[in-house]
């Protein structure tokens, strides 16, 4: 897919990092949703709730759908409506879950705590590293992340969903 283009350089730096923020929120969710009333009550804690900066914030949602950074799944009932927002494939593969360890330990800055990195990785369903004494992983080369993959180069499914669900 082509690189989005919201004009100039610095809205398309707002944008990826609104889209950054957004896919990390999901992400970081249990079972990697986020209700709609839960992402609109995130919109208004960073006061995104009627202004993005880059238009209101459903064409802000409508372009990542677009963009297939996120996507929206509407289950119907009888009586009711529920919506969810998921990760996109885009958001999978361009920002993945080094972009969201990276945006997470930017916000906690030096005030992170020790085992922030332990708990993202679990949050995100990587494999956990063994830390020795020295401090470091006992290997020479720093392990890559490897995302799920199908083979006609689509994101798979979460790796931590189903691990969640057994949890509750």
């Amino acid at each position: 897919m082509p690189a989005s283009t919201i004009g100039s350089e610095h809205n398309e730096a707002a944008y990826m990092g609104l889209c950054t923020t957004i896919v990390s929120i999901i992400a970081l969710s249990p079972n990697d949703t986020v209700p709609d009333h839960k992402l609109h009550q995130y919109f208004e804690r960073l006061s995104l709730d009627r202004h993005t900066g880059l238009g209101t914030t459903e064409a802000l949602l409508a372009r990542m759908i677009k963009d297939q950074y996120i996507y929206k799944t509407v289950e119907k009932t009888a009586d009711d409506e529920t919506i969810d927002w998921r990760v996109g494939p885009r958001g999978k593969v361009e920002i993945g879950n080094k972009g969201i360890q990276g945006l997470v330990n930017e916000v906690y800055g030096e005030t992170a705590p020790e085992d922030l990195d332990k708990r993202l990785q679990r949050s995100l369903g990587m494999e956990v590293r063994n830390v020795n004494e020295n401090g470091d992983d006992g290997g020479e080369e720093e392990e890559e992340e490897q995302e799920d993959v199908t083979m006609n180069g689509d994101p798979g499914p979460s790796r931590t969903s189903s691990r969640r669900q057994s949890r509750r």
